[in-house]
């Protein structure tokens, strides 16, 4: 898949700051599963990126609070590590083991290295979270999902 050539562009693999919080609004979403929108709908509640300490290790707990969204994701997911990839920043969480055979998490653990020992991911529980910008806004937020695969699509007004 060719990248959106309207996203921000960035050097892949860059580790960025997990320092900063940050808030999303947004305005609609998109449910996705084995490459068909299965839901959509509107949104107004905002997302959360919190910066917090775990295992003595600086991680991004990302929080959300719309109750039609949290039949798919959890209220609250932490991301080991910030990182740069082509046309978007990438929360990941990648272990070296898992229950899940998923492909993302297999190249993920390729290029940008595991970033911790093992975790089992629960069907709510996202490995990553793309944030695409455009003109160094944040425009949409994507949560990829390993247990099923699939993806949850939330984007700004």
């Amino acid at each position: 898949m060719m990248p959106d050539p309207t996203f921000d562009r960035f050097e892949s693999f860059v580790k960025l700051d997990k320092t900063k919080s940050f808030t999303f609004s947004p305005s609609r979403f998109e449910i996705w599963f084995e490459g068909r929108m299965v839901d959509s709908g509107q949104t107004k509640y905002p997302i959360y990126f919190v910066p917090i300490q775990d295992d003595d290790e600086e991680k991004i707990k990302v929080m959300l609070f719309d109750s039609r969204l949290l039949s798919e994701i959890e209220n609250d997911s932490v991301f080991d590590e910030f990182i740069s990839g082509d046309d978007r920043l990438r929360l990941v969480t990648v272990p070296v083991q898992t229950s899940t055979g998923c492909m993302g998490i297999t190249a993920l653990k390729m290029v940008s290295g595991p970033t911790r020992d093992k975790k089992e991911f629960g069907r709510k529980d996202p490995y990553c979270c793309n944030l695409f910008l455009v003109k160094s806004a944040l425009a949409k937020v994507a949560f990829v999902f390993s247990n099923p695969e699939r993806m949850v699509e939330i984007y700004s007004s």
